[in-house]
């Protein structure tokens, strides 16, 4: 990511692995929070990734469920306070009863960039 590009995808990716092998990043309810901070960006970024519906991923999860919903936040690396805020602003979403079932329903819908959209923005 780079001002909004993915341009060190290879540093985040490696960034991510690095702290996934401290600690699973799965909070439980079929949901993981990979996360890292680094030089390649200015402000916090995330993306977010859907396992196929049956399908799941084991991440170790303190619940024991597979996750199947992903969350990858990139923070600055200058800037701590922005990371912890990032967490926290999806985490948020995360907990809203009937988020995770609507971000499903948008995604096989091809809408999840709308759904996320709208729902940040009600919030705003």
């Amino acid at each position: 990511f780079n001002n909004g590009n993915v341009s060190e995808m290879k540093n985040i990716t490696q960034l991510v692995l690095e702290r996934e092998s401290v600690c699973s990043t799965a909070i439980g309810s079929e949901v993981a929070l990979p996360h890292c901070r680094t030089a390649d960006v200015e402000y916090p970024m995330a993306a977010c990734a859907f396992v196929a519906t049956g399908e799941s991923i084991d991440w170790d999860a303190p619940d024991g469920q597979p996750v199947r919903f992903i969350f990858l936040i990139v923070s600055p690396l200058k800037n701590p306070n922005m990371h912890v805020e990032a967490m926290k602003s999806i985490t948020t979403f995360i907990m809203k009863p009937g988020f995770l079932d609507g971000l499903e329903e948008a995604a096989r819908e091809h809408k999840a960039f709308n759904y996320l959209h709208d729902s940040y923005t009600d919030s705003i």
